[in-house]
């Protein structure tokens, strides 16, 4: 076993048996191809899921973050979008200060501004402030969808479905004053989980 297509035609227990004789360029070769097929399956689980509400759990509400948030962190969540929805969101406060530090607003249906249209702002507890707009890529109905913030260095870079967004967020309070996030379903689109890694 001397390439990444030896590797993938092996059985179990023999890979299990010479692992440790593979050559690093090999199991790293070998460890981006799972990488690689991972992302594809989670693709295909997004994009051929319509479970029914039944299946979905109970909606999304304002959930306390157990830790800060830092450089790094990315936020998932997951959806069920519904036709007709006229606007959902999530929202990144902190609670002591009813500071909204990142209000990620999704409008599929256009409204007197435009759209559709992701809007992104921040409330600092009294008045929003200057939002920014990038373009909303589609969704379907009754289909599952995922949203990845990122935290980086001095903004978030959102992802819908593996598809960047096409303007970051720069960051206007400290990311680590973020002990909350809140899930705001709309007219009928629905926030099904999350996780934050």
């Amino acid at each position: 076993m001397s390439t990444l297509e030896d590797v993938k035609e092996v059985d179990d227990e023999t890979l299990r048996r010479n692992i440790g004789f593979l050559s690093p360029d090999t199991v790293t070769q070998y460890v981006f191809y799972l990488r690689a097929k991972v992302r594809v399956l989670e693709r295909q689980l997004l994009a051929s899921s319509s479970a029914g509400s039944q299946e979905l759990g109970p909606p999304l509400a304002a959930q306390q973050l157990d830790s800060p948030l830092f450089v790094g962190s990315v936020i998932t969540a997951w959806g069920l979008y519904k036709e007709g929805t006229t606007k959902f969101n999530i929202n990144l406060k902190n609670k002591a200060s009813n500071r909204n530090h990142f209000h990620l607003d999704f409008r599929p249906i256009s409204d007197p501004h435009g759209g559709p249209v992701v809007v992104m702002n921040t409330h600092n507890g009294s008045h929003w402030m200057q939002e920014v707009r990038t373009a909303l890529p589609s969704f379907v109905d009754e289909k599952r969808f995922k949203v990845e913030i990122i935290c980086q260095k001095d903004s978030f870079k959102v992802y819908v479905d593996d598809i960047e967004l096409g303007s970051m967020f720069k960051y206007r309070f400290l990311l680590r004053e973020i002990d909350e996030i809140a899930f705001h379903p709309g007219s009928s689109a629905r926030w099904c989980s999350y996780q934050i890694s």
